[in-house]
């Protein structure tokens, strides 16, 4: 089985604390989560795809973003109320996303002879969440897979044990999953652990996610790995997380 991709996401730690300002040297994306109303997704996909995706190319040449990418969630619960796109954008340094954006508009070079009016999507999304997260193992933005067709997002919460959870996804789970994608033994194309950084505090409905990544629907809905494999101890995890939902996504647009 040849191997294929992708990476996306999130978590937070209340002993450690961390600010945006902390880790100005390290690797930060940002996350939105907006609702589109179905009269208008064919719409917002295609400016999507049209517009903001040569744009953040503009921006990755230039080195001020590293990867863009946009999802549409499929099924779930209150599909009407619920986000249905999440827009991820990952910066080298915390400088970097401060500094996208300012100067001059970075759409009028790419497409000079339009107006914003044109390509702005403004008008057709309502936006549900902003964070700030820290891209713990991402495998697509390491080049070692390519992005997935499909990602299967894992939302964790896991108040006061957030570190022992991090370090057990980092050091049981995660080798195990990238060997079995090196060895094409599994059908996950990819994997991806981040922490959320922003918002912050008790009430804030998850602390990290994982992502799974497959190259069809199908295999999304029926994970496997090959007979005989030899699982890891997954033991601890039950007692420093709790996974509270999970989301399935479909490629739109991405750049790197």
């Amino acid at each position: 089985m040849k191997m294929n991709w992708l990476k996306v996401f999130l978590s937070f730690c209340s002993p450690l604390l961390f600010s945006v300002a902390s880790i100005e040297a390290q690797e930060i994306a940002s996350v939105a989560h907006r609702f589109v109303e179905r009269e208008d997704m064919a719409e917002y996909i295609k400016r999507e795809q049209d517009y903001w995706k040569p744009i953040a190319e503009k921006a990755i040449e230039e080195g001020r973003m590293s990867v863009w990418s946009v999802w549409q969630r499929i099924g779930g619960f209150n599909m009407d109320e619920e986000p249905n796109i999440l827009i991820y954008a990952e910066f080298d340094k915390t400088s970097d996303l401060e500094l996208y954006g300012s100067g001059a508009p970075a759409w009028k070079k790419v497409f000079p002879d339009k107006k914003f009016s044109d390509i702005s999507v403004r008008d057709l999304f309502e936006a549900k969440a902003y964070l700030y997260q820290k891209p713990l193992v991402n495998m697509v933005s390491e080049g070692s897979v390519e992005i997935p067709e499909i990602i299967r997002i894992n939302f964790a919460k896991a108040p006061g044990t957030l570190s022992e959870y991090l370090r057990l996804e980092n050091e049981v789970w995660g080798p195990f999953i990238a060997g079995q994608i090196e060895k094409g033994s599994t059908n996950i194309a990819s994997w991806y652990l981040g922490q959320v950084i922003e918002p912050a505090g008790s009430e804030r409905p998850y602390d990290a996610v994982t992502v799974d990544g497959f190259r069809s629907l199908a295999e999304a809905l029926d994970p496997r790995f090959d007979e005989g494999i030899e699982m890891p101890d997954l033991s601890e995890f039950g007692k420093v997380h709790k996974k509270v939902k999970r989301h399935l996504y479909r490629l739109v647009a991405h750049a790197r």
